[in-house]
């Protein structure tokens, strides 16, 4: 239970970040963010933005 709840707050923090620094970010960067979601790789992440 710890574990997920600490693997929540490191991705809550990677949301944050994605967010605060979106205008540096490459579009390619997202674009690959979001076949990891679409494909399943990040469950957790996906779970959360639904």
């Amino acid at each position: 239970m710890q574990i997920q709840n600490q693997q929540q707050q490191v991705l809550r923090e990677f949301i944050i970040t994605s967010f605060a620094s979106f205008e540096k970010y490459q579009s390619d960067r997202i674009q690959r963010i979001g076949l990891q979601l679409r494909s399943g790789e990040v469950p957790l992440l996906k779970n959360m933005m639904m």
